[in-house]
């Protein structure tokens, strides 16, 4: 990484003892930091003669205060200086001098985008030969180097074929600006590469990705780590764009598009599943119609259906399914997740019949001498109670009443001459 500073001089005499006074960029959230190089680090050219020129180099730790020419922090190795003074014992008429700064940027791979701009101040001890030209960074004649870097992103899926045999298919290439560009590829994305690549006939259409919103692998191409320790790390979604994105790529996975959806048969009477019909399991291909076989030995001729909800939770019945027979109902379709069955619930209660009886309580009198033989025909009253009753027709339990408690008839006994009834 080079910089150069210019000082020309168009008079038609020499100028002596000039200075060039230069700031270095430094670190900040726009900004790179420019460190010198230890050796070579600056040079001074004579534009006329392209030869290189001899002159005093000073560095310096701190930035100088460039419009009262104010040094401060000497040190002698270039890498560490911030600011640096050249000394230029003597400018000729008509000749052009280019300062030559060589050095390196230490956080190059996560800079891109930033730019770093030199502020310099040029001046002679003797003011009438070079007045004092200072150049800020804002300046548009400051020396300015931005950095600029891309990364390419690759996009792939992979599966096994009918054979067993792994394949891997290209599916797309993203190039990012570094520290600038966001990675991002979201699951309508994915899904629309995997159907361009299946309308071309390059993936069979009867795979699905395993899951969408994420790669399930991520190749960190094999570069080796950067210069100044930054590491070789692995691109992620979702995250600004890094030197070391560059050739990583992303791996989708493909399946077989199989979809399972279960049918599950619950009694809202007992609050529990019913263990005569236990789940029914069928599988399918994404958008096909979801159509249950129910076994002909399940029995639900005690239950009446309520209906069919979607869901794996007996106590939510929010997404209820249209429909007033089970053999009425529609499921839809098959979905897209290959990673979450489609359960519906089936409610059942218990049907009941209403029970009605009657019982008949008989009461006799019989009329009898002291030794036993009949006196009187016999005298008999009857209650009738009725029980009603509704039965469970899966359990065969009861809930009942009977009508309410009566009393006999009053009955009075007959008279025959010369005896009294013991009873009355």
């Amino acid at each position: 990484m080079t910089y150069t500073v210019s000082v020309i001089n168009g008079q038609k005499y020499d100028i002596k003892n000039t200075h060039v006074l230069i700031n270095l960029p430094t670190e900040s959230s726009s900004s790179f930091s420019f460190v010198l190089n230890e050796n070579n680090s600056v040079k001074i050219i004579d534009l006329n003669t392209q030869q290189e020129i001899a002159g005093k180099i000073s560095y310096y730790s701190n930035l100088s205060d460039l419009k009262d020419h104010i040094v401060g922090g000497a040190v002698n190795s270039a890498k560490n200086a911030k600011s640096i003074l050249v000394d230029i014992d003597n400018l000729p008429s008509n000749h052009s001098y280019r300062i030559v700064l060589n050095g390196t940027d230490p956080t190059l791979g996560y800079d891109a985008g930033k730019t770093g701009i030199l502020s310099s101040v040029v001046w002679s001890d003797n003011t009438q030969s070079l007045d004092s030209l200072f150049i800020e960074s804002t300046s548009n004649n400051a020396s300015r180097i931005t950095i600029s870097g891309n990364s390419v992103v690759n996009i792939v899926f992979k599966y096994k074929d009918s054979a067993d045999t792994e394949q891997v298919v290209a599916a797309d290439a993203i190039e990012l600006k570094n520290n600038q560009d966001l990675l991002s590829y979201g699951t309508g994305k994915v899904l629309a590469a995997l159907k361009k690549l299946q309308d071309a006939k390059k993936i069979p259409e009867d795979y699905v990705v395993k899951d969408a919103t994420q790669p399930q692998e991520v190749i960190n191409a094999d570069h080796g780590d950067y210069p100044s320790g930054i590491k070789n790390e692995k691109a992620q979604l979702n995250q600004q764009a890094k030197v070391y994105f560059d050739g990583d790529t992303l791996v989708y996975e493909l399946v077989k598009n199989t979809q399972s959806a279960t049918l599950r048969f619950y009694d809202d009477t007992d609050h529990k599943f019913i263990e005569l019909a236990p789940d029914v399991n069928i599988t399918g291909k994404s958008d096909a119609d979801i159509s249950f076989e129910i076994p002909a030995k399940y029995d639900f001729s005690k239950y009446k259906f309520v209906m069919v909800a979607r869901g794996n939770d007996p106590t939510q019945s929010d997404d209820k399914l249209a429909g007033n027979q089970l053999s009425e109902i529609n499921y839809g379709k098959f979905d897209n997740d290959i990673n979450e069955d489609q359960i519906f619930i089936a409610h059942f209660i218990h049907k009941t019949a209403s029970v009605k009886n009657t019982k008949t309580v008989t009461e006799t009198i019989r009329y009898v001498y002291e030794d036993g033989t009949k006196a009187h025909d016999d005298v008999q009253k009857e209650v009738t109670f009725t029980k009603t009753a509704t039965e469970d027709l899966v359990t065969g339990k009861e809930m009942s009443s009977w009508s309410k408690p009566q009393e006999f008839e009053e009955v009075v006994s007959p008279e025959i001459a010369g005896y009294t009834p013991d009873q009355e």
